[in-house]
């Protein structure tokens, strides 16, 4: 009888622990079933694709737009330039500065070639516009002005301005050579120097140095 009974205690006994063990082999397959079903449904997930994409995209749609708004303000203000030194070329060519202020007074001049340049522009104070006008016999001649360097530009100092700038307004049937500059400072990160610009020595580093110039022969005045 005695036997019996430890018989059936040591069958009780792996069955319970068969019966444990076998429960605990179907919890870690419902366990790694309930996972790939997890990461399946997260990968077929689509909710959150339009921020995602936003956040990708944005900063280059941002930058593109902020580029093209700085680059049409850049050409504006070189329009500017333009039409300040078409207006200050025709004061000088038609001799109204000539006629208007004496021989010796570069000062009256100056304030009559400032008022008749900066008479139509908008967007460039007329403060920042740095100015060179110089007289030669003829167009030979002035191919030498020494305001431009070897590869044609202009020189500039640091800000922008023309080094060693000239003023004579000549006498009648003259060749001027005029040459206006002024500074943009693009807010646009890399602009300057993807334009081509010089950085050397600029307190920004990321300016544009626009420049415009005129050469003509004055009328018989």
């Amino acid at each position: 009888m005695q036997m019996l009974d430890k018989v059936f205690v040591s069958l009780l006994r792996y069955s319970c622990l068969g019966l444990y063990r076998g429960r605990q082999l179907m919890a870690i397959s419902l366990l790694r079933r309930c996972a790939r079903r997890g990461v399946r449904g997260f990968a077929r997930d689509e909710d959150g694709n339009a921020m995602v994409e936003f956040a990708i995209l944005a900063p280059m749609f941002f930058a593109a737009v902020l580029t093209v708004f700085d680059v049409g303000i850049m050409f504006g203000e070189n329009v500017m330039l333009d039409t300040a030194a078409h207006d200050g070329a025709r004061a000088l060519r038609t001799g109204f500065i000539f006629e208007n202020a004496d021989e010796g007074d570069i000062a009256e001049q100056r304030r009559l070639f400032e008022e008749a340049a900066c008479a139509n522009i908008v967007l460039i104070d007329c403060a920042d516009i740095s100015y060179s006008v110089a007289n030669y016999v003829d167009f030979q001649n002035a191919a030498t002005d020494p305001r431009f360097g070897d590869d044609g530009r202009v020189i500039v100092n640091d800000d922008g301005s023309i080094t060693n700038p000239a003023f004579s307004i000549g006498q009648g049937t003259e060749v001027i050579v005029l040459t206006m500059t002024t500074r943009y400072d693009y807010f646009t990160p890399f602009l300057g120097p993807l334009s081509g610009q010089s950085t050397a020595g600029f307190d920004n580093q990321n300016p544009a140095v626009l420049t415009s110039t005129l050469v003509f022969r004055n009328e018989p005045f």
